[in-house]
């Protein structure tokens, strides 16, 4: 047997080996422990000294050490995962991170060119479990780079709990994607409810003076609001992408970062015909999108739902900019349209802004409360009079 010894700079013993002396010719590797990786190359030959030949450890990187996980266990798997999007930042007080022993897929909503959508199930720690959506990006739109995921991602955890966006549950990762998982509502689009209910009232026209709609449009705009004030905007906005609780609330979903906007509007026009009543002119036209183009849209959306259910603009003219006005138009809904005009300026800068929508909406809705209250009032003084209490009316026939 012949031992080797090998000793760094400083004397201190870095390894031992042995090895048989009697194979005439043999390499032996040796890991350099104590200060930084390398090998060491000891080649035996008979009669010889040994001919070593050594690499410069020190200029190595030190590389950490790997945690001891069985390869086969959940733990495992769940941390290459976690490791895998390490550079997002998690306050666990904030945001849930979920696993694949927590989440169970059922169903595919939605496949595309951005966005994959899935229906699923999640398990609670107390061993219940609630329907969810999942929403990742698609490996097409990642290699491209045409979507910052990772930022949105980032973005949306921050978001503090809102009654007009649905809410999100946490982060689901898996070895190869990233999910974002929101609650899976129970109810219908603005667009069902808007067609349920015109189909109720036998009308296609609504009559603004007596519209009923008012809270959903206010709901909508303070949804929109919000999403702006965190910088977000929502490209592609319709009335079948607002879900109407069974509260009367409007929630939003969708949305996406400005910066993402671009691609988003190049992928919708692919996708469908699109015209003035589906995006702004500088979207529809140079690709362009802001918080501006989104009162465009936002105005649409309350001109279908609380004047008409056709749209507002020509799909075969998009150059006049001429509003529809074959319609009812009472003393009302004239004001509603003049209202809505603002938010249709070919310029921008020029629009009004959600804040000034909002207000207009809410004076309205706060004008039409007391102006019903007071009909309510007027109708049960004229239902009384004549009314004579039980102990008059009998002194009355005496």
């Amino acid at each position: 047997m012949l031992s080797i010894r090998l000793e760094d700079p400083e004397g201190n013993i870095t390894c031992r080996t042995k090895t048989e002396s009697s194979i005439p010719r043999q390499q032996v590797i040796l890991h350099f422990t104590s200060y930084g990786t390398g090998t060491v190359s000891c080649w035996l030959k008979p009669g010889r000294e040994l001919e070593l030949s050594t690499k410069d450890c020190h200029s190595l990187p030190r590389l950490p050490e790997l945690p001891e996980h069985p390869e086969n266990s959940d733990d495992y798997t769940s941390m290459q995962s976690e490791e895998y999007y390490a550079d997002i930042s998690v306050n666990s007080s904030k945001c849930k991170i979920f696993y694949q022993k927590d989440v169970c897929m059922l169903l595919s909503l939605k496949t595309g060119n951005t966005f994959n959508r899935w229906m699923g199930t999640l398990t609670l720690p107390d061993g219940s479990s609630k329907c969810i959506n999942l929403t990742t990006a698609t490996e097409k739109a990642l290699t491209k780079r045409k979507l910052q995921w990772t930022k949105f991602v980032k973005r949306v955890i921050e978001l503090p709990p809102s009654d007009y966006v649905t809410k999100l549950e946490g982060i689901y990762i898996d070895i190869s994607h990233l999910y974002v998982v929101h609650e899976h509502l129970i109810c219908e689009t603005l667009q069902d409810y808007l067609d349920n209910y015109r189909k109720d009232q036998a009308v296609k026209v609504c009559n603004y003076s007596s519209s009923k709609m008012l809270p959903y449009v206010i709901s909508y705009l303070n949804g929109m609001k919000f999403i702006h004030s965190y910088g977000f905007v929502h490209p592609g906005m319709s009335t079948r992408k607002i879900l109407v609780t069974e509260n009367g609330v409007c929630k939003i979903y969708a949305f996406c970062l400005p910066e993402d906007a671009r691609n988003a509007v190049i992928t919708l026009k692919s996708t469908k015909a699109c015209s003035l009543n589906e995006l702004a002119p500088e979207a529809l036209f140079r690709n362009e999108y802001s918080e501006a183009s989104d009162v465009w849209s936002a105005s649409i959306i309350i001109w279908l739902t609380l004047l008409d259910d056709l749209p507002p603009f020509s799909v075969d003219d998009m150059s006049s900019f001429n509003v529809r006005n074959d319609f009812e138009m009472t003393e009302e809904n004239q004001r509603l349209r003049r209202n809505l005009l603002n938010s249709w300026n070919r310029d921008d800068s020029m629009r009004s802004t959600l804040d000034d929508l909002k207000q207009c909406f809410e004076t309205d809705l706060t004008n039409k409360t007391s102006t019903l209250n007071e009909t309510a009032a007027c109708g049960l003084n004229y239902e009384m009079e004549g009314y004579v209490p039980m102990t008059r009316a009998a002194d009355l026939q005496l």
